[in-house]
């Protein structure tokens, strides 16, 4: 009888999403992280950034006269004296440390994307010189905006997907208030 070895490894903690993705400077805001893939976020109770003007702690709620931990939720706080940028985000769980995701510190107003928003008459009002932080509901799922604009104004919209590590490839398309396209963009990254 021949013994093989038998080779045993840990499951690997692994962090593929964080929504929102970013926070401005000064505020607090909910954050959910999430594992889509191979990996594993058991018993994570801890975000770590790579700036130590952003904070985590884990949500809470209330059950049976106790507070106990949402999983995979947090408040996160950005410190006054955080500087603009882009950071690294990292879970802590029963598996250890995870990989890093991008965070985006801003020093502009963010907004979160608010289903329904997948028409014009059902379209997310925006403020000009703001953040908006989406996500995608679906292959097919297309979001609607509006802003205020002025004839002749200049209006820059830039969608920041694939320089924070995401994977959707967005197409943009601006309307007039008479649903007529101005312009078309596709697959920005």
């Amino acid at each position: 009888t021949c013994a093989l070895p038998s080779l045993g490894q840990l499951p690997q903690i692994r962090l593929d999403a964080v929504f929102p993705p970013g926070a401005q400077i000064g505020t607090s805001v909910d954050v959910t992280v999430a594992n889509t893939g191979e990996g594993y976020l058991d018993e994570a109770n801890r975000l770590i950034f790579s700036n130590p003007g952003i904070k985590a702690s884990q949500k809470m709620q209330d059950s049976a006269g106790k507070k106990v931990a949402i999983a995979n939720q947090y408040v996160v706080t950005v410190d006054k004296s955080v500087k603009p940028g882009m950071y690294e985000v990292r879970t802590v769980g029963l598996y250890g440390v995870s990989n890093p995701r991008t965070f985006v510190v801003s020093s502009r107003k963010e907004i979160q994307e608010k289903e329904a928003n997948n028409s014009f008459e059902l379209a997310t009002p925006i403020e000009l010189n703001s953040v908006v932080n989406a996500r995608s509901n679906g292959v097919a799922d297309i979001d609607f905006y509006k802003f205020q604009g002025k004839s002749g104004q200049r209006v820059i919209i830039s969608p920041q997907a694939g320089k924070i590590d995401s994977r959707k490839r967005i197409t943009l398309e601006v309307f007039d208030s008479n649903h007529r396209r101005l312009t078309y963009a596709p697959s920005v990254l």
